[in-house]
């Protein structure tokens, strides 16, 4: 791969832009069973749910009752079953900011996901193919094999994110944040959206989600999206 053409970031991010404008819905729910192995095997039955301009609803279901974590206008409010409430303001979630981006079209597209590279800290001047998951994938940041830098993958044929690196804290927890994408292209999400997600923190895995069903017809209330609404129905 060391001879192969490379393209520029902006060259990727473009093509990748113009491949999500075909993501026709704005709201989605994906239907999770997750597991959080640095804490223990446990299934757990989770919502995510995602709304174009950058919110995000993220329920676990557990014997305690339901933990939801609601992201919306920078604001990140954690309300757990027993009715403590957990607030700050991450400056980023990947999760959400490459899934579904705030854009529908391919120009503007390009122009936020080089906004969130910069956000991200990823040098948008350095590109390299490598492989993930079995496939070739651009990078755009870092250094082939160089640990703690921050970093966008993009598979290179389904121009795909698949893989980003970057400094920041998830659950408390604070380090390299290292939030991967597989599967893409599978029957329960079609080619929009992967069907395993899997997030590191420092090298280890935090939590491992399979998608078990998706839906993007169902009408996502603005309410759902509100730090006071702790239920769904």
């Amino acid at each position: 791969m060391a001879h192969a053409y490379i393209p520029s970031a902006g060259y990727i991010l473009n093509m990748m832009g113009e491949k999500r404008t075909h993501v026709r819905f704005d709201e989605v729910t994906l239907y999770l069973k997750s597991t959080y192995p640095d804490q223990a095997k446990t299934e757990y039955d989770e919502k995510l749910y995602m709304k174009r301009g950058g919110k995000l609803r993220w329920v676990r279901t557990s014997q305690q009752g339901d933990t939801v974590t609601i992201l919306r206008d920078g604001t990140l409010t954690e309300l757990s079953p027993d009715g403590t409430r957990r607030v700050e303001s991450p400056s980023h979630e990947p999760l959400v900011d490459f899934l579904l981006p705030r854009h529908s079209t391919s120009e503007s597209m390009r122009h936020e996901l080089l906004q969130l590279c910069q956000k991200l800290n990823i040098e948008s001047g350095k590109t390299f193919l490598s492989r993930f998951n079995s496939r070739v994938a651009y990078v755009i940041g870092g250094k082939i094999n160089e640990k703690n830098t921050s970093q966008l993958w993009i598979d290179k044929d389904g121009l795909w994110p698949v893989r980003i690196v970057y400094e920041g804290s998830w659950q408390g927890k604070r380090g390299w944040i290292d939030l991967q994408f597989r599967d893409f292209a599978s029957p329960q999400t079609q080619e929009y959206m992967p069907r395993v997600i899997e997030r590191y923190v420092n090298g280890v895995l935090v939590w491992h989600a399979e998608v078990k069903n998706m839906d993007t017809t169902s009408r996502l209330a603005e309410r759902l999206f509100q730090p006071s609404v702790t239920s769904a129905r």
